[in-house]
């Protein structure tokens, strides 16, 4: 598109701080989000329950839900500013770059010459960071699963089974990252301008391919699923999906109880053979007939296509995201200010153009939040048509006692952070009538999200939903960046006064070599600041060997071809360089071997980056 390429050329602009914009954007969406924890943790300071709720909740109960609250936003807290402090290390210590650069000298080292190209160099890269990115994690990973769930009687995992699913999850983790990675980047080099129409098509494939295999390969990874036993559910669940249409072809209990006494419910699959899976701390805590309400909510979803308007939006969203992409992929000052002025990975480019894009996807989360919470009123109101009113009220009471949930929130706090509405609006639009107090079937409690959920939603929903946040997800992955690189080193004395800063550019030494035109008494040496001279222009040159010689012409020793605009400021004002000068011209073939071959180059340090640097541009020869 013309508007993008138009677009792209107006963005790269030299010298631009693109890192002080994106440090500026992370900050700004730290301090924002703390102001919202802090009128949230006023909300949770208060002593007496909303008032369509004072019938429905003991004192008690209220008490500890409110406790768990502000232990959950103290958490947040402190979770989120020891994160804001790993990303402005990212930013001091040059992570991104470092790490870039020390995993390319791992693959010249150690891996095949083949394998040393940007696709299995990026792959490498992301690997390697998730690893330090889950490491840096742990800590607070811990605590929230064995001191903070503990305290309040939530947890329901083992160091075992703890350690175990990390295990399980780093072997997905790099079972699946590398052949997505690389068909990403195979599609953005092959496809010129307009890949993102194929990088669209690619998401769009993988997502269905994701959601398809979830629950076949991925889920029975950690959770174990059996069919529901005969009885009076499975024959309640299957009349009502006989009377929505709904095309079931099984039903599923799924031990969730093995982590936690969280209660869920889904259902997943093809568009013509759908699968229902329940928690079975869901069947062991409410009563059949909530049960059915509960479903009666999440087929509603189905019913009124909320699954496929999201599946839309998050298509459109894909689009948006990958079009926008190709403005900045080939942003040589985006790059340049991250300290990646020799080379432009793709994936370097994602990752700071996901940061770029932060404050937009944040006003996208909130819409998207809006959107969720629309679609929850119109499935409570889809199941109370249903005449499941009661039974749906009651269940979402029971599951707001178990999980401890949010009973009241700032209202701007619960638009930005909260897909589903809290307990007290559902019971409102339900016109719920209390006749009794309700009261929870078993003795345990549930870990809960922060909102109230009736159920869980349908997994296209919930998956889709989580595909509609930011692209960089504040992860330490995507804002590893790193400060501005260091004034370049004086050259050939050509300097450039910029507002920001002075550049100076050249190989070559201050003075330039030239030659007398008629006598060996002319200045061999001439000044930088003169005027150049091409071989068949002569110039006066200031001389210490006396006046005959100072008025004598002199003859540039550099061709015209030699001298170059350099890239970095083109189109700021006239700059020129002194090009290169053959140093091995005249050796043998045996000289040139031994001090630029490529075993010499494997001796030191920068010969390795060296050979790095010439494998990434493709050349068929790595020395001479």
């Amino acid at each position: 598109m013309d508007f993008l390429q138009r677009l792209a050329r107006f963005l790269d602009r030299p010298l631009f701080p693109w890192k002080k914009l994106i440090i500026g954007f992370s900050v700004g969406q730290y301090l924002f989000e703390g102001l919202l924890g802090y009128r949230q943790y006023k909300i949770l300071q208060k002593t007496k329950p909303p008032k369509v709720l004072e019938h429905e909740v003991s004192q008690e109960v209220f008490d500890k839900s409110q406790a768990y609250g502000r232990a959950k936003a103290k958490f947040t807290g402190f979770n989120g500013l020891y994160g804001q402090i790993q990303n402005l290390a990212f930013y001091h210590f040059d992570v991104l770059p470092k790490l870039w650069s020390w995993t390319g000298d791992l693959l010249v080292r150690w891996a095949p010459a083949r394998f040393t190209g940007e696709i299995s160099h990026s792959i490498v890269f992301i690997l390697s960071f998730i690893v330090i990115q889950q490491v840096l994690s742990l800590p607070s990973s811990i605590y929230s699963t064995f001191v903070l769930e503990e305290k309040f009687g939530f947890n329901k995992q083992t160091p075992k089974l703890f350690v175990t699913d990390i295990i399980k999850t780093n072997i997905l983790t790099f079972a699946l990252v590398p052949p997505i990675l690389a068909g990403f980047l195979s599609i953005v080099k092959k496809t010129g301008n307009q890949f993102f129409y194929y990088l669209w098509m690619f998401g769009a494939f993988l997502q269905v391919f994701m959601i398809t295999i979830y629950p076949i390969v991925i889920l029975p990874m950690f959770n174990k699923l059996s069919p529901l036993d005969e009885g009076k559910l499975k024959t309640d669940v299957e009349d009502l999906a006989k009377k929505l249409k709904f095309p079931l072809h099984e039903l599923y209990v799924i031990d969730g109880s093995k982590r936690s006494a969280h209660s869920n419910a889904y259902f997943f699959g093809l568009p013509w053979k759908k699968h229902i899976v329940i928690y079975d701390t869901l069947i062991e805590k409410s009563e059949s007939d909530e049960v059915v309400a509960v479903l009666a909510h999440e087929l509603g979803h189905w019913s009124l296509g909320h699954t496929t308007k999201l599946f839309g939006i998050s298509q459109a969203h894909f689009f948006y995201i990958f079009s926008l992409f190709s403005v900045f992929v080939h942003n040589n000052s985006l790059y340049a200010d991250f300290g990646f002025t020799n080379q432009h990975p793709i994936i370097i480019g994602f990752l700071l153009f996901s940061d770029i894009l932060g404050p937009l996807d944040n006003v996208i989360k909130l819409l998207m939040n809006i959107l969720s919470r629309r679609f929850e009123f119109q499935a409570d109101a889809f199941a109370k048509n249903l005449g499941y009113n009661d039974e749906l009220a009651r269940s979402l009471i029971k599951l707001q006692i178990q999980n401890l949930s949010t009973m009241d929130a700032d209202p701007i706090f619960a638009s930005y952070h909260f897909s589903h509405p809290i307990l007290s609006e559902r019971l409102k639009a339900l016109e719920w009538q209390p006749t009794q107090k309700v009261e929870v079937k078993g003795g345990e409690k549930a870990e809960g999200e922060d909102v109230a959920t009736a159920t869980g939603r349908d997994e296209l929903l919930r998956l889709t939903t989580a595909t509609m946040s930011r692209v960089s997800l504040r992860s330490p992955l995507l804002q590893a960046l790193r400060r501005p690189t260091s004034q370049l080193a004086p050259r050939c004395g050509f300097t450039l006064a910029t507002p920001k800063a002075t550049r100076t550019i050249s190989h070559l030494p201050t003075l330039r070599p030239s030659l007398p035109s008629s006598s060996s008494t002319a200045n061999i040496f001439r000044n930088p600041n003169q005027t150049l001279l091409h071989p068949t222009t002569t110039t006066t040159t200031p001389s210490t060997l006396g006046p005959a010689a100072a008025d004598a012409p002199t003859l540039d020793l550099l061709p015209r071809t030699s001298i170059t605009s350099h890239p970095a400021l083109a189109g700021l004002a006239s700059q020129i360089r002194c090009g290169p000068r053959p140093t091995m011209s005249g050796a043998s073939r045996l000289i040139q071997k031994r001090r630029h071959g490529f075993l010499n180059r494997q001796r030191s340090r920068g010969g390795q980056k060296m050979l790095v640097r010439r494998r990434m541009k493709g050349r068929k020869k790595l020395g001479h």
